[in-house]
C-alpha cells in the first residue's frame, strides 16, 4: 500500500511540472484564417407589396373507395400509409356463390345455343317442305290449303327460331353480368394514391356500396389560400405565381393559380384561392397549414437581398453581412431577417429583425461554408464592389416585380 502511494504522489507531481497548453482564441494567430468570400450589395427598391395569408393543403383527389357488391371480406393486405399504384388490389371479396351462379348460367347458354341449332333445322325442313309443295301445286298435284299449311309451317319455324335466339343472347348477357359481378368482388385502386385508412377486415361482411378504404393522392396536392377580397383581382392576375411556406417542413414552395372559388366567406370577407402543385417527394401532406404572401398590385420601397444569402438555422432565416472600417478589417456579422416574398428569380424582399442590415449593406454570398463563428475575418475576393453601392445582386433585365409572391 506504501508503495502506491509514492506511485500515486509522483504521478501528481509529474503532472504538476507539465506546462498549461494556452488556447487560441477566434481571431488571435492561432485562430482560423480569414473566410474567403464573395460578397453583393443589398438594395432597396420599389416592388409590388404582399399580403400575409394563411390557408392548408388539401388532397388532390380523395375517395372513399366502396365494393359494388356484397360479399364476405376474404383478403385486405393494405394498411394505412401504404402506397397503392392505380388498378392495385386494395380487397377481395368472396365470389363462390357468384360462380356457381355463373357456371349454371354458362350451362344456359350451351342449351339456348343448342335449341337454335335445332330450331335452324327445323326451319330448313320447313322451307324445303314449302319448296317441294309449290313445286306440286305447279303441276296441281298438291291443293291451296297444302301449301298454306307448308307456308305457315315455315313462319311459325322463324318465329321459334328469332325465340330461341332471343333466349341465347339473354343467357349470354346474364352470364357476362356474372363475369362482371365477379370482376367487382376484387376491389382496384382507380387511382395511384396512399391509404388514408382502412374501414373493414377480413371477415368481416361488406355490404353493397360500403366502403372499404379511403385512398388518398398525393403525388399532386392543392394548397387553398384564404384571400381578403380586396387582393383576390391582384392574386390570381394572369400567370401569377405565389409563394408560400410550410411552417412543419421550413421550406418555401412556389406554385401558379389554378382557380378562385366563386362564394367567399361572409364573415371574413376572404375568397378560397386554389394552387395545384405536384408534391413529388409528398413533404407536402393533406391538412397541413401554410403562410403565403400574395401581390395586392400597390408598389412600395422593399429591402432585397441576393437569394444565396440566405442561410437557415433552428432559429430561422439570417444573413452575413460584411462588416468593417475597410475591405481589409471586415468581419462577418450575422443579421436575422423574416423573408417577405421573392423578386425575379434570384433575389428576397425581408424584413430585418435583428443586426447590421441596411440599404447597400454587402452581404455574403459565396463561401458562408467557411465561416466558422461570428465575427470570423473576412476576406473579399470581389472589393471592387464594395465600392458600388448599385452593384446588381442578379443578371441584367431583373424583373422589378414581386414575381414570386
Amino acid at each position: 500500500m506504501t508503495r502506491q502511494i509514492q506511485h500515486l504522489a509522483a504521478l501528481v507531481a509529474l503532472v504538476a511540472a507539465c506546462p498549461i497548453a494556452a488556447t487560441a482564441q477566434p481571431g488571435s494567430g492561432g485562430g482560423p484564417p480569414p473566410a474567403h468570400v464573395r460578397i453583393a450589395m443589398t438594395t432597396m427598391e420599389p416592388v409590388e407589396q404582399h399580403a400575409v395569408v394563411t390557408g392548408s393543403v388539401r388532397a388532390w383527389r380523395e375517395s372513399r373507395i366502396a365494393a359494388r357488391e356484397a360479399g364476405r371480406v376474404l383478403v385486405i393486405d393494405v394498411r394505412e400509409g401504404d402506397l397503392i399504384e392505380q388498378g392495385g388490389v386494395l380487397a377481395t371479396l368472396d365470389d363462390a356463390i357468384l360462380r356457381i351462379e355463373l357456371d349454371a348460367a354458362r350451362a344456359g347458354v350451351r342449351a339456348a345455343e343448342g335449341a337454335v341449332a335445332e330450331r335452324l333445322a327445323n326451319l330448313s325442313k320447313a322451307e324445303r317442305d314449302l319448296d317441294r309443295i309449290t313445286s306440286l301445286r305447279a303441276t296441281r298435284s298438291a291443293s291451296q290449303n297444302e301449301y298454306d299449311d307448308a307456308a305457315t309451317e315455315v313462319e311459325r319455324a322463324r318465329a321459334a327460331l328469332d325465340q330461341a335466339r332471343a333466349h341465347a343472347e339473354r343467357d349470354r348477357a346474364v352470364v357476362q353480368l356474372l363475369e362482371s359481378r365477379i370482376d367487382d368482388m376484387t376491389i382496384h385502386a382507380p387511382f395511384t394514391g396512399r391509404v388514408g385508412a382502412r374501414l373493414i377486415d377480413a371477415g368481416e361482411w361488406a355490404a353493397q356500396g360500403a366502403p372499404i378504404v379511403r385512398l388518398v393522392a398525393t403525388e399532386t396536392v392543392d394548397v387553398w389560400l384564404d384571400v381578403p377580397q380586396q387582393h383576390v383581382a391582384a392574386a390570381t392576375r394572369a400567370g401569377a405565381v405565389i409563394t408560400f411556406e410550410s411552417p412543419a417542413l421550413g421550406r418555401t414552395f412556389e406554385a401558379p393559380v389554378a382557380g378562385v372559388g366563386p362564394v367567399g366567406d361572409e364573415s371574413a370577407r376572404t375568397f378560397p384561392v386554389r394552387l395545384t402543385l405536384d408534391s413529388d417527394d409528398e413533404a407536402l401532406r393533406p391538412s397541413m397549414n401554410v403562410v403565403a404572401r400574395v401581390p395586392v398590385g400597390v408598389e412600395g420601397p422593399s429591402l432585397l437581398v441576393p437569394r444565396d444569402a440566405l442561410l437557415r438555422d433552428d432559429a430561422g432565416w439570417f444573413v452575413y453581412t460584411a462588416t468593417g472600417p475597410d475591405v481589409e478589417s471586415m468581419l462577418a456579422i450575422p443579421a436575422r431577417v423574416e423573408q417577405l416574398f421573392t423578386v425575379g428569380s434570384r433575389r428576397v424582399a425581408v424584413r430585418v429583425i435583428s443586426g447590421p442590415l441596411f440599404p447597400g449593406a454587402p452581404v455574403v454570398v459565396e463561401g458562408n461554408e467557411r465561416i466558422l463563428f461570428p465575427s470570423q475575418p473576412l476576406r473579399i475576393t470581389n472589393p471592387a464592389d464594395l465600392a458600388r453601392p448599385d452593384a446588381p445582386a442578379d443578371g441584367p433585365g431583373e424583373a422589378r416585380r414581386g414575381g414570386g409572391a
